[in-house]
């Protein structure tokens, strides 16, 4: 009896240590990308900062340029869609728009994504800001991206 109480002890023991000592499974990068934008309503930067990141992480580490593209695009689209300050949706979606990326798109798709980021923000120049220059140039570069990939 004494040496099933041990047994029975030391297995409820080693079992849990076992179950703590295993990673969480990680999150999928789309309900990342929907916990994120939860947060854009009102906006709560830190939050939208943390899941949009840790979203972005694991779209870079499938190498899926068009999906990090697109949860900036989407995020950035529910910050204005929220009532949040247009400035904090131009620092997301400009965040997809160059430096930030790991690598320059190679396919159409993710080129299309990119050109439709630019027409993103500048609409939220236009409509947001009032600032018609900034607007401009990024219409300018949207067309530029559809000119030469033949859309």
């Amino acid at each position: 009896m004494r040496h099933a109480i041990l047994s029975l002890i030391f297995l409820l023991t080693t079992g849990i240590t076992g179950l703590a000592a295993r990673p969480a499974p990680e999150a999928a990068p789309d309900r990342l990308l929907e916990k994120a934008k939860s947060f854009c309503r009102p906006y709560q930067a830190d939050s939208v900062g943390y899941y949009l990141g840790r979203c972005a992480d694991l779209y870079r580490q499938q190498d899926s340029l068009e999906a990090w593209t697109e949860a900036y695009k989407q995020v950035g689209r529910s910050v204005l869609a929220g009532g949040g300050d247009p400035a904090a949706a131009i620092a997301i979606i400009r965040k997809s728009l160059g430096g930030e990326a790991w690598r320059e798109p190679r396919t159409d798709s993710e080129w299309n994504v990119r050109a439709w980021a630019y027409v993103l923000l500048a609409f939220t120049y236009n409509h947001y800001v009032r600032d018609f220059e900034q607007s401009r140039a990024n219409y300018e570069q949207a067309a530029a991206i559809f000119r030469e990939r033949g859309v």
